[in-house]
């Protein structure tokens, strides 16, 4: 009960705060000058800092630092800053002391994208597009035949399996989409392919998978297949590599 209490009064101050900066803070003074830009980057991000933003504003004109508060225009700032697909959110706001706040919630990639038409892109769990990443970070690539339209679809879906178990972060290096848009996984680790069918059943099939190397290809030996097929419902179909 205590603890609802105090969620509650934490959320009616800050109700009373953005009141309060909306209706007194732009009429106590227009021609007083900007004292710093205070941007506040969520914590999980690694990709955005400060400066960054710092650098994306001046690129912009929208600066705010040393400019009167009359003349700095919150909602301009926030229309901008949510135009960039690595941010999910931004929130800006004027202090009493002065001082333009930025409040930034970024997106977290976790597949990179290599389309077929060469255009090179991040998604996050929901399957939103980040572009402008200027590396693909340690994250699995996926390529071959794959347009935009598949990011809330067929990306999405193995983005979420393979970001959701630890395992398959791991082993996963690259995810390859051939012409029937049937999914074909190269590990880390094995001198193999995974084929896996569509994305329908995903993470089963995943997890099928998972369960065949710990009772199978840890006592036969990574690298005794060529190939693993699981796009079968429950069944792992092995090929054995050509000795020759």
């Amino acid at each position: 009960m205590l603890k609802k209490i105090l969620k509650y009064s934490a959320l009616a101050l800050v109700v009373c705060y953005i009141i309060f900066a909306l209706l007194i803070i732009p009429g106590k003074d227009d021609a007083e000058l900007c004292n710093e830009l205070i941007v506040n980057i969520d914590e999980n991000n690694d990709m955005l800092s400060g400066t960054d933003v710092l650098t994306m504003l001046q690129d912009e004109g929208l600066d705010p630092r040393g400019k009167p508060l009359g003349e700095i225009k919150c909602f301009e700032i926030e229309h901008f800053m949510n135009s960039i697909s690595l941010i999910s959110s931004c929130q800006t706001y004027k202090t009493v002391n002065g001082n333009i706040v930025l409040e930034i919630d970024c997106r977290r990639p976790i597949l990179a994208v290599i389309g077929k038409d060469g255009e090179q892109f991040c998604i996050d769990k929901d399957g939103a597009i980040i572009e402008g990443i200027p590396s693909m970070l340690y994250l699995p690539l996926a390529t071959g035949n794959i347009t935009d339209s598949m990011a809330t679809a067929e990306l999405k879906l193995i983005a979420e399996a393979i970001d959701n178990d630890r395992f398959w972060k791991a082993q996963t290096e690259q995810i390859y989409f051939d012409e029937n848009r049937n999914i074909i996984l190269v590990p880390r680790v094995g001198n193999h392919i995974i084929e896996l069918g569509t994305a329908d059943s995903i993470a089963t099939k995943l997890e099928n998978v998972k369960a065949f190397y710990g009772k199978g290809l840890n006592i036969v030996g990574w690298n005794k297949y060529s190939k693993l097929n699981a796009e079968y419902e429950n069944r792992v179909i092995c090929t054995k590599r050509n000795e020759n």
